[in-house]
């Protein structure tokens, strides 16, 4: 986990580079260094690894689908033709927009994906209780694989979309009016911070809990004031939607008795379905029911 940690600090604080990222669309540095590293942790999840392998983010952390969707509709174009090396390659489950798995094709029928610790349990429901926690490890490591080897893709040829995308560096001049916002900056932080709790977790040390609720307390009241309208809103909210989906699945692994950040999560869930609300109303079209999909699935805590 600290080997992991570490690569979290270098990938945030690593330049991307101009060339590679123009010519293929891949952040290749990236996809180098994490390539083979097990993640069994709430953290990093199939979404979040697409997004890094793009060059689109550099933070280690959960991601929403509706933050992997944002970028899928505003900066990339269905494709029906074979994959081309830096397409983003997914599976879908019933209607288009329900997002199971995402991958990177890298060339050679190869890609680049993270099969999370959560939701995987096809991949190894018949093994032998002896190798169960050998393939619980493998499913959370960074791969590089043939299509046909991937446990979402290789029986589910009719389900998988073929999305182009653009190079990082000209969707980043696209979104760094809204990143270099304060408001972007405080989801940032939460972001860096929730990931590193995910490398260093210890249930004990309730006082960075107790800042990070802090923090959650902040950005509900934040998307309370949004009005829904326009781009910075929806960049925003499904920002911190993938902070919601990373504290849920914290709250899910520990006693939510024991870490402070349950009120403040459910005050986020309500910050966060308002705040959808008024997106929907402000801004209906095709994009927006692709991003939030056809309902509000966001729960509080019990």
């Amino acid at each position: 986990m600290r080997a992991l940690f570490l690569l979290t600090i270098f990938l945030s604080t690593t330049p991307l580079l101009a060339d590679q990222m123009q010519e293929s669309g891949i952040n290749w540095k990236a996809i180098r260094t994490l390539n083979g590293v097990f993640a069994l942790h709430d953290g990093p999840n199939c979404y979040n690894s697409t997004l890094i392998a793009k060059g689109y983010t550099q933070i280690i952390s959960q991601t929403g689908d509706e933050e992997l969707k944002y970028y899928l509709w505003t900066f990339c174009d269905r494709e029906n033709g074979p994959p081309k090396v830096g397409d983003i390659i997914v599976k879908t489950v019933g209607a288009e927009s329900e997002i199971e798995h995402a991958a990177t094709y890298i060339g050679s029928g190869k890609i680049f994906e993270k099969l999370s610790s959560a939701g995987i349990d096809g991949y190894f429901a018949h093994s032998p209780p002896g190798v169960f926690h050998g393939n619980l490890l493998l499913s959370s490591q960074y791969t590089i694989r043939k299509i046909k080897d991937s446990s979402y893709f290789k029986d589910e040829l009719e389900s998988i979309r073929i999305y182009r995308c653009q190079p990082a560096l000209k969707v980043r001049k696209k979104t760094d009016r809204f990143r270099s916002s304060p408001d972007f900056r405080m989801l940032r932080l939460t972001k860096q911070m929730l990931s590193d709790l995910a490398f260093n977790k210890d249930p004990g040390n309730l006082e960075e809990y107790k800042t990070l609720s802090d923090k959650i307390h902040s950005i509900a009241g934040l998307l309370d004031h949004l009005s829904g309208y326009g781009e910075k809103d929806l960049f925003l909210y499904v920002n911190a939607a993938s902070i919601w989906i990373h504290i849920l699945n914290m709250q899910r692994e520990f006693d939510s008795q024991n870490i402070p950040t349950s009120a403040s999560y459910n005050q986020l869930t309500d910050s966060l379905k308002s705040l959808s609300e008024r997106i929907r109303s402000a801004q209906d079209s095709d994009k927006i029911n692709f991003i939030l999909g056809a309902s509000n699935e966001l729960n509080p805590i019990q």
